[in-house]
């Protein structure tokens, strides 16, 4: 009778610890978490979405004795991220024999986020076919209209098939490759040649694993497909296209041959980290983490961040995901976590810790019985607010400008400078828009052009010395801007960057000129400030596309020569070219002249090298605080109208506005501050008030750009400019500086 009396006391305290978990307000890592109908949560290998006002948590069904999916991806929600109401199967399996996630797939890890400029939901997550065990290896996508769906299933596939990854260096010879599939695991020259691309290899044409993955979103907006990859040896992380759909084809590996699983990714300030476990099956072990200043690497591994009891085996659990949560003490984030249970999977439990930082800014989870998560500041979404219709005016303006340029301008023009200068801008506002019209018109004018600046087949003949629009002006830099668009054309079809790319013409003389200057012994190719935005970008990309670092060398002993006949050490600004100098030359009231657009080419040319370059190139530092101290310069030169005047210091050289300059100083401003390298605080108002400039003054009513000033070297005193004034690089310049003008709105 006691044992009865004290089995149905056990009973009750139960039933009494699992209702105190679902209503006293605390999360209980490990614990039975019920739902609102007194329920376990089903949700597990999951992730969490905020949208308007309400959090999403997504997760696979698991059944009581299987891992396979019966039921598909379950959905709950909350307001204060303990307290959780089903909502029900937002994915279900398909009951259809053959289907690719016909019940009794394996559906694992689904992650979905929100796709502001679409208005839909997407969901990722791992696929493995029924009846295949593991062998599958892919990734399906799914969308709704709706967070808590229904979700109609899209595809599954594997990753990037055909494509190599954009920081793999040199491409495994054959006889390395076949010795590689023949070794036993884990001996050293095994390690070296997983490290060097020995599965992707094998994967190529097929397409690369994709298992245990997550869903990252930057600050930028760009989204990217985080998953383990390669036997589970190397994660991969993808870039993903606008509309969250499918993979761009460009992608990045990292951790080659360390054996991670379980990614769970997060930013803090200007730090991405990464949690994962190693690869032990169901068996918990003990958590890796990484961080990085890019999205894409290069990652560093750090010691386990997990402090108290189990912290060598996780707690106990396996890392799905990282919840940053925005509170009135700012953005916190909480570390999830799941139990598995193989002989009952839906007994599986959930840990969610909250993470802290330490004296050095590394994030530490220390476990707790129960914790208190702040009170979220939960944001939601208002259709037609005001950010939302200054994002659509930018469009509308960069609509308006681009289309009045291509309808009264055939692209059957010549490469030089002046036209190649409106094409980068062009390729930025497809990459932003998608329009196939402009992307169409940019191949026309290069297929014009037989994809090549100067013609001239001699090198012997080729020139670059002083200035030259002739056929063998080949090295000179005017005509070599041209190859910035012909790469990004080429890179836009096979979806990104890759060695592969080397194989098409149409880059073929992009190879043959540029190979050509980074092999040369002499490094005065660039003797005047333009070339710093014509040529300075064509070398990084030539450096995404071959791997090859000497053309990151020879950028950096070009633009030191640079430096040497024409930078203002004070100042960091750039005199266009050695003619100008002061004190040689100075203006009419005895000043350093400025000239607005040759430091704007040098301002916007420095961004789109530290785009392009890696953080780690051992001149990156340099080129970094060239741009920091230009930039300064730059702000403090600007008028209080929002333009800055042709002759940046003398206003009254050239007095009036000019847009061409002010123009490429918004775009390389805007773009320091969406990469966190700038201050928004500082500079911001200064953005304003050239956008401000920009749309109420530069453009007319019909989408014509004016107040460009006409080709030239200086600031010419007298020269009227107006709104007529018009010019196809002015055109490219405001491009530029509107569409990273939208993505800072869409941060």
């Amino acid at each position: 009778m006691m044992r009865k009396i004290y089995m149905v006391f056990a009973l009750l305290s139960c039933m009494m610890m699992s209702v105190q978990a679902k209503t006293d307000g605390q999360i209980h890592p490990g614990a039975i978490w019920q739902d609102n109908r007194g329920i376990h949560i089903n949700a597990h290998g999951g992730g969490v979405m905020q949208y308007n006002g309400t959090y999403y948590w997504f997760g696979e069904h698991k059944a009581e004795n299987t891992s396979s999916a019966l039921v598909g991806v379950t959905c709950y929600t909350s307001k204060d991220l303990v307290h959780w109401n089903y909502q029900g199967v937002a994915l279900s399996v398909s009951d259809q024999p053959g289907s690719d996630i016909e019940k009794g797939c394996i559906l694992e890890r689904p992650k979905v986020v929100y796709n502001e400029a679409t208005g839909k939901f997407v969901m990722w997550f791992h696929l493995e076919l029924k009846g295949r065990g593991y062998a599958a290896a892919r990734y399906g996508v799914a969308v709704s209209d709706n967070p808590a769906g229904p979700y109609r299933f899209l595809r599954s596939e594997r990753s990037c098939a055909g494509l190599y990854p954009q920081n793999l260096a040199h491409r495994m010879s054959v006889s390395d490759y076949r010795k590689g599939l023949k070794m036993g695991w884990w001996t050293p020259a095994w390690q070296n040649l997983v490290k060097h691309g020995l599965y992707i290899e094998r994967d190529f044409d097929n397409g690369q694993m994709s298992r245990d993955q997550t869903i990252f979103v930057d600050d930028d907006g760009k989204a990217y497909h985080v998953f383990s990859s390669e036997e589970n040896l190397t994660l991969h992380i993808a870039e993903l296209n606008k509309d969250y759909t499918a993979e761009t084809g460009r992608y990045w590996t990292m951790a080659e041959g360390g054996q991670n699983e379980a990614p769970a990714v997060f930013k803090h300030g200007d730090t991405y980290w990464m949690i994962t476990s190693g690869c032990t099956g169901w068996a918990p072990n003990k958590a890796r983490m990484f961080w990085a200043k890019s999205i894409t690497g290069p990652w560093h591994q750090v010691d386990n961040p997990c402090r108290g009891p189990k912290s060598d085996i996780t707690f106990g659990g396996q890392s799905t995901f990282v919840l940053p949560v925005l509170t009135q003490k700012g953005t916190e984030y909480i570390f999830m976590a799941d139990i598995w249970r193989p002989q009952h999977p839906n007994d599986a439990r959930y840990i969610w810790l909250p993470i802290d930082f330490d004296s050095a800014g590394t994030p530490v989870i220390h476990w707790q019985d129960a914790w208190t998560p702040s009170k979220p500041v939960l944001k939601r979404a208002v259709k037609n607010d005001a950010l939302t219709v200054r994002k659509q005016e930018v469009l509308s303006y960069i609509q308006l400008v681009n289309d009045y340029w291509q309808a009264n301008n055939k692209p059957e023009v010549r490469s030089f400078w002046d036209h190649a200068a409106y094409h980068t801008g062009n390729i930025a506002a497809y990459q932003l828009t998608g329009n196939r019209s402009w992307l169409n018109y940019s191949s026309t004018w290069g297929e014009y052009n037989k994809w090549m600046g100067a013609r001239e087949s001699n090198p012997a003949k080729w020139k670059y010395l002083k200035y030259g629009e002739g056929q063998d002006y080949v090295l000179f830099g005017d005509w070599q801007i041209c190859f910035q668009t012909y790469l990004d054309l080429v890179a836009i079809e096979q979806g990104g960057y890759s060695r592969k790319m080397m194989e098409d013409p149409r880059v073929a003389r992009a190879i043959e000129v540029m190979g050509y200057e980074a092999d040369s012994k002499v490094h005065d190719y660039w003797w005047w400030a333009d070339a710093l935005y014509m040529v300075m970008p064509v070398m990084t990309k030539m450096y995404k596309m071959t791997g090859d670092e000497k053309y990151l060398d020879k950028l950096y002993e070009n633009i030191c020569y640079s430096d040497s006949i024409m930078l203002d050490e004070e100042t960091g600004l750039y005199f266009r070219d050695g003619r100008y100098v002061y004190p040689k030359h100075k203006t009419n009231s005895g000043k350093k002249d400025f000239w607005a657009r040759g430091d704007g080419w040098v301002l916007a040319g420095l961004a789109k090298v530290l785009q392009d370059m890696p953080s780690d190139y051992r001149h990156y530092r340099f080129f970094l605080e060239k741009y920091k101290k230009l930039a300064k310069s730059v702000a403090a030169l600007q008028q209080k109208e929002g333009y800055w005047t042709r002759s940046m210091m003398d206003a009254e050289q050239a007095p009036g506005p000019e847009t061409s300059g002010t123009a490429f100083f918004t775009y390389g401003l805007l773009w320091g501050i969406n990469h966190q390298i700038l201050s928004a605080k500082e500079y911001m108002p200064v953005i304003n008030r050239s956008w401000h400039y920009l749309t109420k003054t530069a453009i007319q009513g019909n989408g014509k750009l004016g107040y460009v000033q006409p080709i030239g070297d200086r600031a010419i005193p007298g020269q009227v400019i107006n709104a007529d004034s018009q010019a196809n690089f002015g055109v490219g310049a405001f491009l530029l500086a509107a569409t990273e003008y939208y993505y800072y709105l869409s941060k």
